[in-house]
């Protein structure tokens, strides 16, 4: 079987097993050029201790051999991981494919955040999953009659999220994909590599016959531009997507002042969290820009199949296609049984929720006792300027996405692959994005999914259905190489 895959969340997998290493992926000039000091400073002692810690035996067992693998997924998320499955089941041999990614285990960052927000169910209905079957989900929870039935929520049947993360490390664990997990952090891509593609990570040097990009959301966490001036005053302010979330800070200290988190942001995510702080304990302020948006998914259902996509697929500008990408999809929305639960909560007086109201900026003030509190600065729809006194401020604003003329806040994958890209004239889109066949391949041999697919995909490209669509269409290519 002939293909690399990439699955990225815009970072590389972790080399989990001798098996994986001895297929010799990474090349020992770029993982370890201390080696190359004696050719290049003869005057080094013979027995001089390296800069660099010595080579594992794990580490050399990587080295072994040159040839190429047939598929490299480049992220460890959920495209990366729902697609190395479908890639095996496609016949691809375990020997020849690999994940890398950067994290410790496959799905981290997805935990991570699924958990950071205190997200109960997916948005998504039970159908879409890591398994292969559209039904795999339903039989894991086990007989109708005898299952739980907090198990399924809706008209939809969304899944508990601990549901879906343990039918999750049962795909992960059934399929071996974690043996098959590479921890390391793409850098860089020569499409002129022997055998296909030279990929650089921090780790060494990967040779493959193609590549599947499955990079994570298409971005860096977004934050509003009063936010930096307020931050270099000292202004406790941290985005619910960064690298580090102080959760049993903030919840502390809401407590021990009485001040509401202040949760900016109108999403899932947004109202998510806000319910998550009032369930610990704390209080928490919600402010939204516009009034609550209440839809049950990220984009019409129509997106799924023909009924929209036959349109989409239609239209060949791929200037057109990305402005009905950002036109369906429901960005600031909560589904109802979020949006519900938020009402509720405002109606009893746990949460202070104010709409129409935009954030512009967080200054320290001196109270009555002589302390020292926050407060954010509000502007309403009639540009009066209101101030409300706060704990601490987490932005629940997104990730920096694509937009009609260019892709801001980071580009899915990294700068490395948005200068490659440009460098080599790769087919794209004015908003910087791939314009992929419909095999899902950018250029000869390199394929895509999640964001980077969108403008073939549809709107729906980065959820897991998208992954699912995207699984159809490399199925199909991994099968007619085999």
């Amino acid at each position: 079987m002939r293909g690399l895959v990439f699955g990225f969340a815009g970072r590389a997998t972790s080399v989990s097993s001798e098996a994986a290493l001895d297929a010799g992926v990474f090349d020992n000039r770029f993982a370890f050029p201390y080696r190359q000091d004696r050719a290049t400073n003869p005057s080094r002692p013979v027995d001089a201790r390296p800069s660099s810690p010595p080579p594992s035996p794990v580490h050399r067992a990587m080295h072994r051999a040159e040839r190429p693998l047939d598929w490299l997924v480049v992220g460890g998320g959920i495209h990366g991981t729902h697609l190395t499955r479908v890639l095996l089941e496609a016949g691809v041999r375990r020997s020849r494919i690999r994940v890398v990614d950067p994290e410790p285990e496959l799905l981290a960052v997805w935990t991570e955040h699924t958990t950071r927000t205190g997200m109960r169910y997916l948005r998504s209905p039970g159908v879409h999953h890591l398994g292969l079957d559209p039904f795999d989900l339903f039989r894991f929870a086990g007989r109708r009659r005898a299952r739980r039935r907090d198990l399924f929520k809706g008209q939809r049947r969304r899944p508990l999220l601990s549901l879906f993360q343990d039918h999750a490390r049962h795909v992960i664990g059934e399929s071996g994909l974690q043996e098959l997990h590479l921890r390391a952090r793409v850098t860089g891509m020569d499409p002129s590599g022997p055998g296909g593609f030279r990929v650089e990570t921090d780790r060494g040097g990967l040779h493959a016959r193609r590549v599947l990009l499955c990079v994570g959301g298409g971005g860096a966490p977004s934050d509003p531009s009063w936010v930096e001036s307020a931050r270099s005053q000292g202004a406790p302010i941290t985005h619910l997507f960064g690298p580090d979330l102080p959760w049993e800070d903030l919840l502390e200290q809401a407590r021990r002042t009485g001040l509401p988190v202040a949760v900016v942001g109108g999403g899932i995510s947004a109202g998510q969290f806000a319910l998550r702080v009032i369930h610990d304990g704390g209080t928490a302020a919600l402010l939204l820009r516009h009034e609550l948006r209440v839809e049950s998914l990220d984009a019409d259902p129509g997106w799924l199949g023909p009924k929209n996509l036959k349109s989409f697929h239609a239209e060949t500008d791929p200037a057109t296609r990305r402005h009905l990408v950002q036109s369906a999809r429901h960005r600031g929305s909560m589904p109802p049984e979020v949006a519900g639960a938020v009402r509720a909560c405002a109606e009893a007086g746990g949460l202070d929720l104010r709409c129409n109201t935009n954030p512009v900026g967080c200054h320290r003030t001196t109270t009555s006792c002589g302390g020292d509190r926050w407060e954010l600065i509000l502007r309403t729809e009639g540009d009066e300027e209101r101030t409300v006194p706060v704990s601490s401020v987490v932005l629940a604003t997104g990730i920096g996405h694509a937009t009609d003329t260019y892709a801001d806040s980071g580009f899915p994958g990294g700068l490395w692959l948005q200068r490659l890209a440009r460098e080599r004239e790769f087919p794209t889109a004015p908003c910087g994005f791939p314009v992929p066949d419909s095999a899902l391949q950018w250029i000869e041999g390199l394929h895509v999914s999640g964001a980077l697919a969108e403008l073939e995909v549809g709107p729906v490209a980065k959820n897991i259905v998208g992954a699912r669509m995207a699984a159809r269409r490399i199925d199909a290519v991994a099968r007619s190489l085999s």
